[in-house]
């Protein structure tokens, strides 16, 4: 679960903490009592808490400063001018706290473990690459089956962690050295895992050019570690079938890292178990010709061993064309494309909020996760990414705020600002639909226009004023008419409904009656409003878009098995509707 995923940091750090605590409360009471401090402390009387302050301190240093050395990164990897430095970061850096990085998502521990997940992929599927075509071209009677079986034991995490370990990962590895107390075995998997992540930084510094990362991992690790299996490089078959199966065996690895380069780079947002999956699917797909990896195999050699040419031919020929068909497949299915209870998937399914198709998804999820914090956290900072590129969008939003303040009501502030931006993004909206006679006259929106003023009508009469106004209206024309008619927050825009509903003519003379007052009513409306701004069409999607996924956030922050903190609800309430100060900073 999530808590399991993204807190281990935090808890080492409030175990040191209390023991560091412990032991300061007791020089505390030997600086009050003396000598007598002895007789509170029976059971500690001959503790170490003294040996135990510099370990606690140290421990606690080390925890804060959470960073790992990237200068001695640098100079174990002999790349003195690497430049993606924060390439480094991610495949070597613990995950940092969320709470520290709330306005910056791009930092939070779910989207930190996805870079890393995605990095740790992209170097796995090289590696293999540049494994096997090293042992194709420095072997060339080798036999087929020692190919595979010598790639799998270069490969093998022990194997991987071995070269971790020649690289001093084990010191530098913020993750390597955190997990130093776990079993062998997942520790091993660990380091094996963060040395492919490495290995991707590495392929990705050099532009992903596969010579050159194929250079430094060869001349490295490979080629010394090769010529310790002479069991295996001894075993060689001259034949054309043999051949035929050297060809297929180069041109099937050469294919899956293709596909990952291409879908890594495609989709940033995917996280590792998605690329693997479409991956699969594609390797899977009926688009490629019978023997398609031997073929593929022999047009690479043709290519004299041209990676970057091989994958352009490729991508253009078949990867592309195939992974725009599982899109259009995935629209359909959006509950198999991710595995969203993964705290891994969780700023996958953010980019999602937007979509409708989704919100059955979310709800689940923030119902699985226990609590549901940074899932909720991660839509509001995607909230903030939204109003943060368009300033259209922040310009309602300091209006609203604005407006809010003015109120002298005992109500929430994200409540007001609540009911502001719905009377943009919903009353306005559908004032407009049903007054402007230059719009196409729809009988059906005006129907139920008016039905929602009937509706509101009788519900004014049994609303509770505390209960006129909410965190979210979704669409609700009828409830936001409430909140107008029994509040007295806009008497002018109260006062102008109540005139329009005694002068507005009935359904059969709508369309002729808004031809000639339509236009002149609607100018009304939004003056009272107080908004009065024309949207293009794109400013009006990105408006729904906004408010659809800021009502989604309310309803699974309000939903019946959600379970979030006290200070993450209320942290979520106060930024709702909110542009704040740094917002220009955030980028999804």
């Amino acid at each position: 679960m999530t808590v399991q995923g993204t807190s281990i940091v935090e808890n080492n750090l409030h175990k040191v903490w209390e023991e560091l605590e412990a032991a300061r409360k007791m020089q505390d009471e030997w600086m009050n009592y003396g000598v007598d401090f002895v007789d509170l402390y029976v059971e500690d009387a001959g503790g170490d808490w003294l040996e135990k302050w510099g370990k606690c301190e140290e421990e606690l240093e080390q925890i804060k400063n959470k960073k790992v050395d990237i200068e001695a990164v640098k100079a174990a990897i002999d790349i003195p001018s690497f430049q993606q430095t924060k390439l480094l970061e991610i495949a070597l850096n613990c995950p940092y706290s969320t709470s520290y990085y709330s306005d910056r998502p791009e930092e939070s521990p779910a989207w930190q473990e996805v870079k890393y997940k995605r990095l740790s992929l992209l170097g796995g599927s090289i590696f293999g690459a540049v494994v096997t075509d090293y042992l194709y071209r420095e072997y060339p009677e080798l036999d087929p089956d020692a190919i595979s079986t010598l790639k799998a034991r270069l490969a093998d995490p022990k194997k991987l962690a071995d070269f971790a370990q020649n690289l001093k990962l084990n010191e530098l590895s913020w993750r390597v050295w955190n997990r130093k107390e776990t079993e062998e075995r997942e520790y091993k998997i660990i380091f094996s895992e963060t040395f492919e992540a490495l290995f991707g930084a590495i392929y990705l510094e050099f532009d992903g050019d596969f010579f050159r990362g194929g250079s430094w991992l060869i001349q490295g690790l490979i080629e010394p570690n090769v010529s310790q299996h002479g069991d295996l490089t001894q075993r060689r078959k001259i034949g054309l079938e043999n051949e035929v199966k050297r060809r297929e065996i180069l041109g099937g690895d050469i294919l899956d890292a293709i596909a990952i380069d291409y879908l890594y780079h495609r989709f940033p947002e995917r996280n590792a178990s998605q690329l693997t999956r479409w991956k699969n699917m594609l390797v899977a797909k009926k688009i490629f010709p019978k023997d398609f990896k031997a073929k593929l195999g022999s047009h690479y050699l043709e290519l004299e061993s041209n990676f970057s040419r091989t994958r352009d031919w490729l991508v253009d020929n078949f990867i592309k064309s195939a992974v725009d068909e599982l899109l259009e497949e995935s629209e359909t299915q959006p509950e198999y494309v991710i595995d969203s209870a993964n705290p891994e998937s969780l700023p996958e399914l953010v980019s999602r909020i937007t979509d409708k198709k989704w919100k059955k998804e979310f709800v689940r999820v923030v119902s699985i996760l226990q609590p549901a914090d940074e899932l909720l956290l991660l839509m509001q900072q995607k909230l903030d990414s939204m109003a943060a590129k368009d300033e259209t969008l922040q310009q309602l939003l300091i209006w609203a705020n604005h407006k809010s303040q003015l109120v002298q009501r005992n109500f929430k502030p994200a409540e007001i600002r609540a009911f502001y931006v719905a009377l943009v993004c919903v009353l306005d909206l559908a004032l407009t639909r049903v007054l402007d006679p230059s719009l196409k006259f729809d009988r059906s929106k005006v129907r139920k226009f008016r039905n929602c003023l009937v509706k509101a009508g009788k519900n004014v009469e049994l609303a509770e004023v505390n209960e006129s106004l909410k965190l979210a209206f979704d669409n609700d024309v009828a409830g936001i008419l409430v909140g107008v008619l029994a509040l007295d927050i806009e008497p002018e825009l109260k006062q102008l409904l109540a005139q329009f509903q005694t002068e507005m003519p009935d359904l059969q003379n709508w369309k002729k009656w808004r031809k000639d007052c339509g236009g002149c009513w609607l100018a009304k409306f939004k003056t009272a409003i107080g908004y009065n701004q024309n949207f293009r069409p794109q400013q009006k999607t990105l408006l729904k878009q906004y408010y659809y996924a800021h009502n989604l956030l309310v309803e699974c922050l309000n939903s019946d098995n959600c379970q979030v903190t006290p200070a993450v609800r209320q942290k979520i309430e106060d930024k709702m509707l909110l542009l704040s100060v740094d917002l220009k900073l955030v980028h999804i």
